[in-house]
């Protein structure tokens, strides 16, 4: 069915009803799953989808595609409270795998008559929801609230600050100092984004990255990332790391990059977030098998965050673990994190690589990691994030 038909049809059905649901349902990074599979397995799994939501739902409900990986759905209630029904119902359509491939899905609900009485409303409002369960991750289903206007309003100024920070030239590099534990010499620098306004404001990576990972301009962006550290570690001599994006690990697309400006032995460090190579192992050793080739050094950042089977680290070539800083903040005192910071050290020697703990913020935090043989150490305690130019100042003259 054709939106206008099925906006058409839902409109008059809401004339003699006297509950429902719209529900607007997107298939989670099927641009994703276009690159790695291509679009004739992209489209099937399309038209899957389409056949389990038909078979799913009654005669009387409606379905139609609303975009190019979305589906909406409109089903007569009762009463209210089924509702929630629904919401389980369609996270149980989607438990196995189709074509091979697991497929997760985002889901936004509205209610009608409670979030709105027209077609035009409910449909709106369930964007809200949906948008909402995007930025939370796969198989997320929201219901609408009021709450959700606002939060996905705030995402609007971020990506407007995206755009205005594109157009104007705005993105800059900051550097973040990697200590030796045992005597606080310099390790090493990591590479951080920032967005520098005209008027001097600084937006850190965490205001807008989550955003600008989506963006197709992300892949200019890294590309000037790799030039940028490449250049600076030949000046400075010293490792330097920059944190990869899932979409353009997995793709192969950054690797493509860093084999284009990267020198044989380059003292570069690709930091890779856990959940990333959790996502898709095998073709996670594929490209730190091709890393590791041209002599780039490869951190797992965000250690101890995945909540998955720690089978992964036997297999794939790494060279430091990076232990979160949620696991550091109430350290020494907490014994629970003192057990599990000790016990991802010994890991780290027992596959014979280096650890190093993020977010140390008091010297109690940085005397404990030295007594249980921690090698690196970073956060604000020793420095901030710093422009280039007082990185040189401050570390390398």
């Amino acid at each position: 069915m054709q939106f206008k038909e099925f906006a058409a049809k839902v409109s008059e059905r809401l004339k003699t009803i006297k509950a429902g649901v719209l529900v607007r349902i997107d298939i989670f990074e099927m641009g994703y799953i276009n690159l790695i599979y291509g679009f004739e397995k992209g489209n099937k799994i399309l038209e899957v989808v389409k056949e389990r939501l038909k078979k799913h739902i009654r005669d009387i409900d409606m379905l139609a595609k609303t975009g190019g990986d979305e589906f909406t759905v409109f089903i007569e209630l009762s009463k209210e409270e089924n509702a929630w029904a629904i919401a389980e119902k369609l996270y149980r359509l989607f438990i196995h795998p189709i074509e091979n491939i697991s497929v997760f899905i985002n889901a936004g609900i509205s209610i009608f008559p409670v979030d709105g009485k027209t077609f035009t409303e409910l449909f709106e409002k369930a964007g809200w929801a949906l948008k909402g369960a995007k930025k939370e991750g796969p198989n997320v289903i929201k219901f609408y609230t009021l709450a959700f206007e606002k939060e996905i309003s705030e995402l609007l100024k971020i990506e407007t600050l995206i755009e205005k920070a594109i157009k104007n030239n705005l993105f800059t590099f900051y550097y973040h100092p990697i200590f030796d534990a045992r005597n606080l010499k310099i390790y090493g620098f990591e590479t951080l984004i920032r967005i520098v306004e005209e008027d001097g404001t600084i937006h850190p990576a965490g205001d807008f990255i989550y955003i600008l990972e989506k963006h197709p301009y992300i892949h200019i962006l890294e590309e000037k990332i790799i030039e940028e550290v490449v250049e600076k570690s030949e000046k400075w001599d010293i490792p330097i790391a920059i944190n990869l994006s899932e979409t353009g690990f997995l793709t192969g697309k950054f690797v493509e990059k860093l084999l284009k400006y990267c020198k044989p032995k380059c003292k570069i460090m690709i930091e890779i977030v856990e959940r990333t190579l959790i996502k898709d192992p095998k073709r996670a050793l594929e490209i730190l098998t091709e890393l590791k080739k041209i002599g780039l050094g490869v951190a797992i950042d965000d250690f101890g965050t995945g909540y998955s089977s720690l089978a992964y680290l036997r297999d794939l070539p790494f060279d430091i673990l990076k232990i979160d800083m949620s696991f550091i903040k109430e350290l020494p005192y907490n014994s629970k994190a003192k057990n599990i910071v000790e016990f991802m050290v010994d890991l780290g020697k027992k596959l014979n690589v280096k650890v190093c703990a993020e977010g140390i913020e008091k010297k109690e935090q940085l005397e404990f990691l030295k007594n249980i043989g921690c090698d690196y150490v970073q956060g604000f305690l020793f420095s901030k994030p710093l422009p280039p130019e007082k990185i040189e100042k401050k570390y390398l003259t």
